[in-house]
């Protein structure tokens, strides 16, 4: 197709009736964006972990302005290859909106902003901001239970190597999961302190950092690599000098000025260990800067006036334009999320199952307030063994972004207790078939717990959080239904019992719960239930 460029030579201005389809296109866009944005400004304001995302207009902004020479000189030429990441970046929203997950509509949002640069202004431009959009993604929360797994990880890693250093300078001290002993005070290193604003400030500098030096791919790799383990040395730093000055100054050296201060002083540290490597790197087979390349005959016809047709930038326009209306009017008038109550209400699920008798406990408001949970019931059941089997299940006739259910993986750990052994398994419950649960052993100094945990979505048992995020979403999208629940059982492990016999107390324990659990949740098709049972009730009439 052979035409004229959509920017003129002589004007260098895109036509009006573009602006006005990418006005059109932004409208739409932030219309549907909506919750996605409030939900993005409250994990901002509201976790200390994200507060490096500040910087973000900042940073990209700068990152704009450092090619302002390139796109000015860069041949605007519309791309079909921009729908790609454009309709992708709606499969996303959608995967978002239907699964209940934020991250994959912040991630989406960024892909369709890239499609829509790309596909309107074309190769040379969406070339010169393809560092933007890849930096934009590291500006991005990470999703709650993934930042919670990493913190508590890191909390742990932090700890064993805080306390390692302080045996080496002759410190005599003992530690428990994420608290430490010191002898004269106990340091507990808090979700605050896990080292994880260290970790994402600096993978974001050593982008920066490897983009200002011009170094090869390879180089930058290397450099964010290397922000991984200099976060995790550093906040261990951070650990031990934070005990050594409450040697000195007792609890006031983890408090107020003092504290931040600290961290300060070993961030400095590790910013500058991000700057020698990356002069070093800068060093190793230091390349040449490469002569420029004659211009292209494809750019030279592009920029006589012999690109592509004008009209294919209204065409792809038109198709993005209406490829958002129609998620916008899905989004506006169509439920995907039809609430799907309890048989009966959680909360009368019996204190005696078979030989297990049991006393209902309560969960605290505060919870309830962050769970956002239907219905549920938590009791420690007791049997022929006398040793106690903690049962929760937490309903949810609903899921949405920011009230789905919680993984116990990201609240189990933590607080003293490690994971020592997990794993998926199987248990056969009688006249119902095998269920699929996640097993866990977690030790705390001298005590165990076995734990069994897995999510009920309909008629199947999920034991992995991913497979569930896309059950809520497969089920939205046919059956229009989000509706599950996390059952959880613990037992303690006594130091004479094997975890086999601390197993078979569990299954026990399950054989007798399950089938009564299964008389209170909707583990089948509602609507193909409630279709058949009119259609008996017509029949019988």
């Amino acid at each position: 197709m052979m035409g004229h460029n959509i920017m003129t030579k002589e004007t260098n201005r895109l036509p009006v009736a573009v602006w006005a389809g990418l006005f059109l296109l932004a409208a739409i866009a932030i219309y549907l964006y909506i919750p996605v944005f409030k939900r993005f400004a409250q994990l901002v304001s509201n976790g200390q972990d994200f507060d490096y995302i500040y910087l973000a207009p900042v940073v990209l902004s700068y990152l704009i302005w450092d090619r302002k020479a390139d796109l000015a000189r860069a041949i605007k030429k519309p791309s079909f290859w921009g729908l790609i990441p454009f309709s992708f970046g709606i499969i996303l929203f959608w995967l978002g909106e239907l699964a209940g997950e934020f991250y994959t509509q912040f991630v989406a949002f960024i892909l369709m902003a890239a499609g829509a640069v790309w596909a309107i202004f074309g190769d040379q431009v969406f070339r010169y901001l393809r560092f933007t959009f890849v930096t934009s993604l590291f500006f991005l929360p990470f999703p709650n239970f993934i930042t919670q797994l990493t913190t508590q990880k890191l909390q742990l890693i932090s700890s064993a190597l805080g306390v390692a250093m302080l045996r080496l300078l002759g410190r005599s001290v003992y530690r428990e999961g994420n608290v430490i002993d010191l002898g004269y005070h106990k340091l507990q290193v808090v979700e605050a302190c896990s080292g994880l604003r260290y970790l994402f400030a600096l993978l974001i500098l050593g982008l920066l950092m490897g983009y200002i030096m011009r170094l090869r791919t390879w180089k930058r790799l290397v450099l964010v690599v290397a922000a991984i383990p200099i976060a995790v040395l550093s906040n261990a730093i951070r650990i031990m000098a934070t005990a050594i000055l409450m040697e000195h100054f007792g609890p006031d050296a983890i408090e107020g000025i003092m504290h931040d201060f600290e961290g300060f002083l070993i961030f400095g540290v590790a910013f500058l260990c991000m700057y020698l490597l990356s002069r070093i790197l800068n060093l190793i087979s230091r390349e040449r800067p490469e002569p420029k390349k004659p211009e292209d005959p494809g750019e030279q016809a592009a920029s006589s006036g012999k690109g592509s047709n004008p009209f294919l930038a209204y065409s792809l326009l038109a198709v993005m334009v209406l490829l958002m209306g129609a998620s916008c009017y899905t989004y506006s008038f169509v439920n995907f999320r039809e609430a799907v109550p309890t048989s009966r209400p959680l909360e009368e699920f019996p204190s005696r199952i078979g030989d297990y008798s049991g006393q209902k406990a309560l969960l605290e408001q505060k919870f309830l307030n962050s769970l956002h949970l239907t219905s549920y019931i938590m009791a420690d059941y007791v049997g022929p063994e006398r040793i106690p089997i903690n049962f929760y299940v937490a309903y949810y006739e609903s899921q949405r972004k920011g009230e789905s259910i919680h993984t116990p993986a990201t609240c189990l750990r933590g607080a003293g207790w490690v994971f020592t052994k997990g794993g998926a398994k199987t248990v056969d419950i009688p006249g119902i078939g095998k269920i699929h649960v996640r097993e866990a052993l977690l030790k705390k100094g001298s005590q165990s717990q076995l734990v069994y945990y897995w999510f009920q979505k309909g008629e199947r048992t999920i034991d992995n959080v991913w497979a569930l995020k896309w059950y809520v979403f497969w089920d939205a999208l046919t059956r229009q239904r989000t509706d599950g629940a996390l059952v959880r059982i613990i037992t303690p492990v006594p130091h004479d019992e094997s975890i086999e016999k601390a197993e078979k107390r569990l299954d026990r324990f399950l054989q007798a719960a399950i089938p009564e659990l299964y008389r209170f949740l909707p583990t089948g098709d509602t609507k193909k239930a409630a279709k058949q049972e009119d259609q008996g009730l017509a029949k019988g009439s």
